[in-house]
């Protein structure tokens, strides 16, 4: 099957930033349309007395997890704005197109809450130890070492409370 979107797609190589913006649009629709026809048939097939009670769960699960989910989000971003006070890089290599590096960090919180830990980097902090270094100064106690410090303080409590705390609310809230 051969959706209009795999035409534009293929058409768009050649074609100025109009169509490409076009193209952008007609996917965001296309997937909108698809979600919303899924909704239908389901609403359309729970006539049936087994996906009825699918459905109805369905609708249960998610009623309940708008405010887990609502939370959740506040607190992924929480996690990334306090990243980015505290100077810690993102994995940009992950996300080259992304240019905020505050959205970097908050999607990298929500890739830790899922499983995919990776740790904090800090380069920022590392240049500035170096710098004590070439001055042959000591370092003060508030200074680049501190900072990582608090950068994996920091990355061990969101982890655990991400992955342990709100891991176990969710399967509460589902079962």
């Amino acid at each position: 099957m051969v959706l209009p979107v795999d035409t534009i797609h293929t058409n768009v190589v050649n074609q100025g930033l109009a169509e490409l913006q076009y193209a952008a649009v007609l996917n965001l629709l296309t997937a909108l349309l698809m979600m919303l026809g899924f909704y239908r048939l389901l609403r359309f097939l729970s006539i049936y007395q087994q996906i009825s009670s699918f459905y109805s769960l369905l609708q249960q699960v998610f009623q309940d997890m708008l405010s887990f989910l609502v939370f959740y989000v506040c607190f992924l971003m929480v996690i990334g704005m306090t990243c980015r006070i505290f100077r810690q890089d993102a994995n940009s290599e992950a996300y080259k197109l992304l240019e905020n590096q505050t959205y970097m960090l908050i999607i990298d919180a929500f890739r830790n809450s899922i499983g995919d830990i990776q740790t904090p980097t800090y380069s920022l902090w590392v240049q500035y130890d170096k710098r004590y270094d070439e001055l042959g100064t000591a370092r003060p106690f508030f200074g680049p070492l501190f900072m990582i410090y608090i950068i994996y303080a920091w990355w061990i409590f969101s982890s655990v409370f991400l992955l342990v705390l709100y891991l176990n609310i969710i399967i509460g809230i589902i079962t």
